[in-house]
C-alpha cells in the first residue's frame, strides 16, 4: 500500500508540472514540441521582434523557459562552458557562471584513427546539450561530461564529470544529449560505440545514470548494452517521460531499440528491438499519450515508424504498427497536432501522415536550406525552422496550406521554446523573442 501511495503521489506530481506554463526542458513540457496558446505567425528583423540579445558565441543548446528566467549554454572561444540566466521580459543577461575552461572542441583530423575516442561534428560543439531546470535548481550539461546544478542564484550547488567517473566518451559525431529531469533526479543517457568488434579494445558500456539534483548523489546507474554494432549504437536522443497505463515510464531511443524505465528505479519496463534496425540516430522519440502510440525514426535515412506498446517485457514486432520509408528525418523531431503527425526530412520535404496508419496525406517541399531544429507546433499551426533562419508555417491540416514563411539572420540549430504566445528562437549567437506587442 504504502508503495501504491508513493507511486500515485509520483504521477500526481509529474501531471501537475505538465499544468505549468513553463518550458522546462528540451521540447517543452510534454516532451512533445507542443505549445499551449496560440504563437504568432509574423516576423522579420525588422517586425515581430520583442527583444534580441546578443550572445557569447557560440553554442547550439535550446533555450528553456522557466519562470520569468531563459537559460542556455554556450562554449566561448572553443575554451570556457559556460550557463546563462536571462530575464524573460527584457533579454537582458542576469547572470554568466562558467561551468569548465580549457576544453577545446575534438575534431576529425585526416590520418587520425577514427574509432576509439569522441570527435566532434563540424556542426556542433561542446554546448549542444539543453539546460534543464525547476523552480530551485538549474543543471547545465555538455558534450565533456560535465554535470553541474545551480541555484537561481547563480550559487554552484555540486558539479560531476561522466568520462572521469565511467570512462571516456565514445559516440562518433560527439555526446549531445539533454539530460531528463524528473522530480529529484536528474537522469543523463550515454549511448555509444562499444570498440566489442576491435581488437585489443577494452569494450565499452552504454548506460543511464541519475544523480540527485540537490547533493549530485548517483542514485542509480543501469547498463544498456542492446548487442548493435558500432555506430549503430550511437544515440544523439534524449530521454522523455510519457504516462502509459498507469504508469509514468522514461522512453529512451538508440542502438536499434526503444524502451521503457521506471525513472525512479532505473528498472525496465518493457522494450522492442524487432523492426528498429537501422543506423545512429539523432531525433528522440515523440509520446501521444491521447492515442498510446510511440513515434520513432529508426536511424539515419531510415522509416519513421510507429509502436504501441502494451504490458511489460519484450514487445513483439506487431507493436510496430507502420514504417514509413520516405523522407524521414535525419535530425530534427516530428511533432503530433490536431490527430495528425508532421515531420521533414533535412532537405526541407515535409509530410503528413494519419499517425495511426501511416497513410500520407501530403508531401510537400518546403523553402530550401537544411532542416535540423525539431518541429513545433501550437494547436492550429506547425513551425518548420530551417538552419539558415528561415521559418515556414504550414496549417495543422490534412490539407497542405501554408500560413507564412519567416527570416532571420544567423544559423539556427537549436529547436525553438514557447510560453504564453511568445517564441524563444536561438541562434548561434543570439536569442531572439518573438511576440505580438499589445
Amino acid at each position: 500500500m504504502k508503495s501504491f501511495i508513493l507511486s500515485l503521489s509520483f504521477c500526481v506530481a509529474f501531471a501537475s508540472s505538465l499544468l505549468a506554463a513553463d518550458w522546462s526542458n528540451w521540447r517543452g513540457p510534454t516532451w512533445s514540441g507542443n505549445a499551449v496558446g496560440e504563437l504568432p505567425t509574423h516576423w522579420s528583423e525588422t517586425e515581430g521582434i520583442l527583444w534580441k540579445t546578443p550572445l557569447p558565441p557560440w553554442g547550439n543548446s535550446s533555450p528553456i523557459v522557466v519562470g520569468d528566467s531563459i537559460f542556455l549554454t554556450t562554449q566561448i572561444d572553443d575554451d570556457q562552458l559556460v550557463l546563462i540566466r536571462l530575464n524573460k521580459a527584457d533579454g537582458k543577461i542576469v547572470w554568466e557562471k562558467e561551468i569548465a575552461s580549457g576544453q577545446k572542441t575534438p575534431r576529425f583530423q585526416e590520418g587520425q584513427e577514427f574509432r576509439g575516442w569522441q570527435k566532434f561534428n563540424n556542426y556542433h560543439n561542446l554546448a549542444s546539450p539543453a539546460v534543464v531546470a525547476d523552480s530551485e535548481t538549474i543543471l547545465a550539461h555538455f558534450g565533456t561530461g560535465d554535470l553541474a546544478a545551480f541555484d537561481w542564484n547563480g550559487s554552484l550547488l555540486w558539479k560531476t564529470n561522466l568520462q572521469e567517473t565511467f570512462g571516456d566518451f565514445m559516440i562518433w559525431w560527439g555526446h549531445a544529449n539533454t539530460p531528463l529531469l524528473c522530480g529529484n533526479l536528474v537522469i543523463v543517457p550515454v549511448m555509444q560505440d562499444d570498440l566489442r568488434d576491435l581488437p585489443n579494445k577494452e569494450p565499452v558500456e552504454s548506460y543511464l545514470v541519475a544523480y540527485d539534483k540537490n547533493t549530485g548523489k548517483q542514485v542509480w546507474k543501469v547498463l544498456r548494452n542492446t548487442g548493435s554494432k558500432n555506430e549503430y549504437n550511437d544515440s544523439y536522443t534524449s530521454p522523455v517521460l510519457w504516462t502509459h497505463e498507469g504508469r509514468v515510464e522514461m522512453l529512451v531511443l538508440g542502438g536499434e531499440t526503444l524502451d521503457a524505465y521506471n525513472p525512479k528505479t532505473g528498472e525496465r519496463y518493457w522494450w522492442l528491438n524487432k523492426g528498429l534496425e537501422g543506423n545512429r540516430i539523432v531525433p528522440s522519440p515523440v509520446p501521444c499519450e491521447s492515442l498510446g502510440l510511440v513515434f520513432a525514426v529508426r536511424g539515419k535515412r531510415e522509416p519513421v515508424c510507429c509502436v504501441a506498446p502494451k504490458g511489460l517485457g519484450e514487445q513483439p514486432e506487431s507493436a510496430l504498427l507502420w514504417s514509413h520509408p520516405k523522407n524521414p528525418p535525419d535530425v530534427s523531431c516530428p511533432v503530433v497536432c490536431n490527430g495528425l503527425l508532421f515531420f521533414t526530412n533535412d532537405g526541407g520535404i515535409a509530410t503528413c501522415v494519419d499517425p495511426k496508419t501511416g497513410d500520407v496525406h501530403w508531401e510537400k517541399r518546403l523553402a530550401g536550406g537544411t532542416y535540423f531544429p525539431s518541429l513545433l507546433a501550437d494547436g492550429n499551426n506547425v513551425y518548420y525552422m530551417n538552419n539558415e533562419g528561415t521559418c515556414t508555417i504550414i496549417k495543422a491540416d490534412k490539407e497542405f496550406e501554408q500560413v507564412a514563411q519567416n527570416k532571420l539572420d544567423g544559423t539556427f540549430l537549436s529547436s525553438p521554446a514557447a510560453v504564453d504566445g511568445k517564441l524563444y528562437i536561438r541562434s548561434r549567437d543570439a536569442i531572439y523573442c518573438i511576440g505580438n506587442r499589445k
